[in-house]
């Protein structure tokens, strides 16, 4: 291949992982929101068992948040684009 397809090679992996890194973190987001609604709601009611669930289900959102946000770094890191 020649340098200049490489380079757009490497662009249009650039463009393609934003936006899968956007459409996981998006939603991703907003699901975070209804969970710490969720759990506040459980906190008033006084139901410490759905408080305990929704708290394991944060601590996995998490997780795989973070996954998601290592996976984006790593591709700019590919890239040269760490800052």
């Amino acid at each position: 291949m020649t340098r200049e397809k490489e380079t757009e090679l490497a662009k249009a992996k650039d463009v393609f992982f934003r936006k899968i890194f956007h459409e996981i973190r998006t939603p991703s987001h907003t699901l975070h929101g209804a969970i710490q609604q969720l759990q506040l709601w459980m906190r008033q009611c006084g139901d410490k068992e759905g408080k305990a669930k929704f708290e394991s289900v944060e601590t996995e959102w998490s997780k795989l948040l973070t996954l998601v946000e290592d996976a984006a770094d790593a591709s700019l890191f590919h890239l040269g684009k760490v800052f």
